[in-house]
C-alpha cells in the first residue's frame, strides 16, 4: 500500500489530534535527544557506526521525524509521517546507510513518543509508526526526460548552472523567451520540472548541495530576467499578496506565484519567505490586498498555513480577502485547505492566476 493513500483508520477526534501535534512539537527537542541516548544504549554497535558524533547525527534525524509526526497529527493523517519516512529511507540507502538502522531508531522514537504523551493519544502514535509500509521513489524516472522542447531547455539551462555559467544558463532561457516562449512555459515546463530534477538528484545522492544551491541561485537569476522582458498584462485593478507561512524559507515557487500575477495585470505584492500569522492582518491592511495566496512547501509548515488563515479570518471576518494556498506540503493533504477556511487550492502559479480571475469575473488564462 502506498503511504500516500494510507488514512487514519483509527477514531480521531480533530480536538485531540491537534493537541497531540501541538505536545509533539514542543517536546520535539527533548523527545529526540531521550530517544537517540535510548538507541545508542540498546545498539551501541550505532555508535561506532555512526563515529564521529553519532548522538548528534541521530538527534537530527529524529528531530526532524518528530517534527513530521507533529504535523501528521495536525492533519490527522499518519500518511503525511509516512512520506517522510519513506524519504528518509531513500536518503539513506542511497548513502550506504542500511535501511534497518532508521527502522531500529523508530522503535526507540515510538518507545519515547509514547512514554512522553497522554495515554489517549497511544493508539494514534502506534497506528502511525505501525502501519508504515515503505514505498520507494528511487526509480521515478527523471523530471526532464523526452523529445519535449522545453525539457530539453531545462537540461541545457542545468549543464550550464552546473558549469558555473550562470549567466550562460540565464541566456539560453532568455533567448527562448525572446523567440516567442510564453512566461508561463518558463515557469511550469522548464523551472517547475528542473526543480523537480535537482531534488530527485540530490536524495539520489547524485548532486552535492553546493551544487543543487548553484542551481537555484541560477533559476533565481532567471525569473528575475523574465520578469523584465515578458510582456504583462494591463493592470486590472486587483491587489494580490504572496507569501510563504512562518517556518517556510523556500521562497523559489512563492515568487512564480507572485510573478504570475504580476504578468497577469494584478498589483503583487511579495512578502517573501517566513512571514508570522500575526503580521498578515497588517500587510493586508497597508496594501489593501483583495487575495492573498500562501505557501506551505513541507509537511512542517502545515500548522503555520492553518495559524495564518485563522488570523486573518479573525481580523477580517466576512470582509476578509480571498484565501489560495499552495505548495508542496499540500500535495501531502489536498482537502486540508476546506478545513483550514481557505477559498482554494491551486497547484501552480499559474492556476492561482485563474483562481483569482475566477473570483472577479476575469477572463481565465
Amino acid at each position: 500500500m502506498s503511504p500516500s493513500t494510507i488514512l487514519t483508520t483509527v477514531q480521531s477526534d480533530p480536538f485531540q489530534t491537534s493537541f497531540l501535534g501541538q505536545l509533539l512539537l514542543a517536546e520535539h527537542f527533548d523527545i529526540a535527544a531521550k530517544a537517540t541516548d535510548h538507541l545508542l544504549e540498546n545498539h551501541r554497535e550505532l555508535a561506532v557506526r555512526y563515529r564521529p558524533q553519532p548522538a548528534l547525527k541521530w538527534r537530527l534525524h529524529l528531530e526532524g521525524a518528530v517534527k513530521e509526526l507533529a504535523a501528521a497529527a495536525f492533519v490527522d493523517s499518519p500518511a503525511v509521517f509516512h512520506r517522510h519516512l519513506s524519504w528518509m529511507l531513500d536518503a539513506f540507502s542511497v548513502r550506504g546507510v542500511p535501511a534497518v538502522d532508521l527502522l531500529v531508531a523508530l522503535k526507540s522514537l515510538e518507545h519515547i513518543v509514547l512514554r512522553t504523551v497522554p495515554e489517549p493519544e497511544h493508539e494514534w502514535v502506534q497506528h502511525a509508526f505501525r502501519s508504515f509500509a515503505p514505498v520507494s521513489t528511487l526509480a521515478d524516472p527523471s523530471y526532464l526526460n523526452g523529445d519535449d522542447p522545453c525539457a530539453k531547455l531545462a537540461a541545457r539551462m542545468l549543464v550550464a548552472a552546473l558549469d558555473g555559467e550562470r549567466m550562460a544558463a540565464a541566456r539560453i532561457v532568455m533567448d527562448a523567451v525572446r523567440a516567442g516562449l510564453p512566461a508561463r512555459d518558463v515557469h511550469e515546463k522548464v523551472i517547475t520540472p528542473a526543480l523537480r530534477e535537482v531534488g530527485r538528484l540530490w536524495h539520489r545522492d547524485q548532486m552535492s548541495i553546493a551544487e543543487e544551491h548553484a542551481c537555484t541561485t541560477t533559476m533565481q537569476t532567471i525569473l528575475s530576467q523574465l520578469l523584465d522582458v515578458a510582456p504583462a498584462a494591463e493592470r486590472n485593478g486587483k491587489t494580490v499578496l504572496t507569501a510563504a507561512v512562518e517556518g517556510n524559507n523556500h521562497e523559489i515557487g512563492l515568487r512564480m506565484v507572485a510573478d504570475a500575477y504580476e504578468i497577469s495585470g494584478y498589483r503583487s505584492i511579495n512578502l517573501g519567505a517566513n512571514v508570522p500569522a500575526e503580521d498578515m492582518a497588517g500587510a493586508i491592511r497597508d496594501f489593501r490586498a483583495d487575495v492573498i495566496a500562501l505557501s506551505a512547501t513541507m509537511s512542517i509548515h502545515l500548522r503555520s498555513m492553518g495559524d495564518a488563515i485563522a488570523s486573518v479570518k479573525a481580523a477580517f471576518g466576512v470582509r476578509a480577502p480571498k484565501i489560495i494556498v499552495g505548495g508542496g506540503a499540500m500535495e501531502l493533504a489536498p482537502e486540508i485547505w476546506e478545513t483550514f477556511g481557505a477559498d482554494a487550492y491551486a497547484k501552480s502559479a499559474w492556476q492561482a492566476v485563474s483562481i483569482a480571475d475566477g473570483f472577479f469575473g476575469f477572463k481565465s488564462r
